[in-house]
Order: C-alpha cells, then sequence, then structure tokens
C-alpha cells in the first residue's frame, strides 16, 4: 500500500514538473517573439507612458509590446506589459488583463471608503479636458518628432512646444481644482459608482487612465501577483501612510484572464414543440389506370 501512495505521489510530481516545464517553454516563445511598441504619439494601455509600472525583479520599467508591428491606424494585435530588459525571471502579462484587474481594485476601494457623489454636473466637462490633455500631448509628440528632424527650424518648434506644453499644465490644474484631500462628492467618481466591475473598461479611456493616475503610485509586476502602493483613502489608512501609500497585493492566479461568455439557458435550447400529427397528402387523388389518358406529360 505504501509502495502504491509513494508511486502515486512520484507520478504527481512529475506530472506538475512537466506542467511547469512545458508552460516555461511557452514563455520563453513569447518573450522571443515579442516587440516593442515604439508609437509615442497616444497611449495603447491604461498604464502605458504614465511611469508607475514596474518589473518587480530588476527594477526596470515595464513597457508595451506585441507579437507584431504595426503604424498607427492599423488594427491594433494583442498587447502585452513586458520587462524592458526581458530579465529571465518575469513573465509578460497581457494588457487588458493586467488593466482590468487593477481598476476593478480602484472602483472597489473607492465605493468602500468614499461616499457616492451627489452632483454629476461637471462629469462631462472633466472628460472633455482629459480628451483636450490626450490631442494636447499628442501635439506635443508631433512637435518633438518634428524638431529632431527639422533642426533648422529648431526655434519655433521650441517655441510651439512650450505653447503646448502650457495648456497641459492649465488643463491639469484645472482638472486638480476638483480633487482635495477629501474626494468625496466629486463629480469625477460618479461613474465608479454606476458601473459594474464587469462594465468598467467600457469607460472613456482617458477618464480611466486619469483614475489610475490620481489612484495608484506605483505598481511591481511578480509572475503571480502585483503588488501596488496605492492612495490611502480613509483615516486609519492616512494615519499608518508613510508617504509612499498602502501596499496592496493583488493574486494573478485566482484572476479571471477573459470575460465571461454569456451561454444560451437551458430552456433556450430545448427543442421546438412538436406539432399535432398531420396527414399533408390525404385529399390528393391518385389517378387509376382508367385515367392514365387525362394526365399531361410534360
Amino acid at each position: 500500500m505504501a509502495r502504491i501512495e509513494r508511486r502515486n505521489f512520484i507520478n504527481r510530481k512529475n506530472k506538475r514538473l512537466l506542467a511547469e516545464e512545458s508552460e516555461l517553454t511557452r514563455i520563453s516563445t513569447l518573450k522571443k517573439r515579442l516587440i516593442r511598441v515604439r508609437i509615442q504619439t497616444r497611449p495603447y494601455s491604461i498604464f502605458h507612458g504614465l511611469g508607475i509600472y514596474f518589473c518587480g525583479y530588476c527594477g526596470k520599467p515595464m513597457d508595451l509590446y506585441t507579437p507584431r508591428a504595426f503604424t498607427e491606424g492599423e488594427r491594433i494585435p494583442t498587447l502585452y506589459y513586458a520587462c524592458r530588459d526581458k530579465c529571465k525571471h518575469s513573465v509578460p502579462h497581457r494588457t487588458d488583463f493586467v488593466d482590468r484587474i487593477v481598476m476593478q481594485l480602484v472602483q472597489k476601494r473607492v465605493k468602500e471608503n468614499l461616499k457616492k457623489p451627489r452632483k454629476t454636473k461637471g462629469y462631462e466637462e472633466i472628460l472633455e479636458k482629459f480628451r483636450l490633455i490626450d490631442e494636447l500631448q499628442s501635439e506635443r509628440m508631433r512637435l518633438l518628432t518634428k524638431m529632431h528632424y527639422a533642426s533648422y527650424n529648431r526655434d519655433a518648434v521650441l517655441a510651439e512646444i512650450r505653447e503646448v506644453e502650457e495648456k497641459i499644465e492649465k488643463m491639469k490644474d484645472e482638472v486638480a481644482s476638483h480633487f482635495g484631500e477629501d474626494f468625496s462628492g466629486s463629480p469625477l467618481l460618479y461613474p465608479l459608482f454606476e458601473t459594474s466591475p464587469e462594465e468598467l473598461m467600457d469607460l472613456d479611456f482617458m477618464y480611466l487612465r486619469e483614475i489610475a493616475r490620481i489612484f495608484v503610485y506605483r505598481i511591481r509586476s511578480f509572475n503571480e501577483f502585483l503588488l501596488l502602493r496605492v492612495r490611502p483613502l480613509n483615516p486609519d489608512e492616512m494615519a499608518k501612510d508613510d508617504g509612499m501609500g498602502k501596499i496592496v497585493h493583488i493574486n494573478l492566479r485566482s484572476q479571471k484572464r477573459y470575460k465571461t461568455i454569456e451561454l444560451p439557458s437551458k430552456e433556450d435550447l430545448k427543442p421546438p414543440e412538436v406539432l399535432e400529427e398531420t396527414e399533408p397528402f390525404k385529399d390528393l387523388k391518385i389517378p387509376q389506370d382508367s385515367e392514365e389518358e387525362d394526365i399531361e406529360y410534360l
């Protein structure tokens, strides 16, 4: 009996080792295929370009990668967050998966610690400012690229860049005016209370980026979990705050990596009811031999 149990234990261990080896092989193959996304005119994920997402093993930034190159305006392939140095310990994670679980955590913390805003009048106005900031940042990146190639007109381009940067700072100050030490009552938080976690990522992209910028200080990525420094929201968290934010762990193994597919119910899969038996040829008259001469053949 003991020999059988030992054999079963060894078999289970070997299966686990083979599964881990197979997974490491797939990850290694994926890392070799990934190409860094170098388009800087616009962000393609929530944490792309925010400067708060780092590898938990080597400390280098987590950049945006894709299995195939693409240009602006083309269909965007699957995107991954991966260590800039592609260190051997780190594993790439899909951007849609990381963005969703982190933003759902932010939404949960806001609902649990802050009061629901009563006024929603300024929400659309704030969203419009986010869109303007996005456009201005894209314009700034375009001018920086232009200055690199148009060195003969450097002073004029620098003047345009300074003007755009002043507009960006002005817009950011206007957005920041909606937030004080107490976030309760800000119209910017209204969608977080009215949207379900499953539909959270359907909100305005620039709005979600701004929410992430406000409530998430830093993310360190490990293979099986994320280590976050988030903004303290209640008196207890503020009293214990060391200036770096509250530490929160997200277990990646226990998270659903894809949205749940809505399958039809059992009632919808039932076959249609059988109608009463009918006799479709009941009144059909079949000609006899004597009537054959009256039949017209075509």
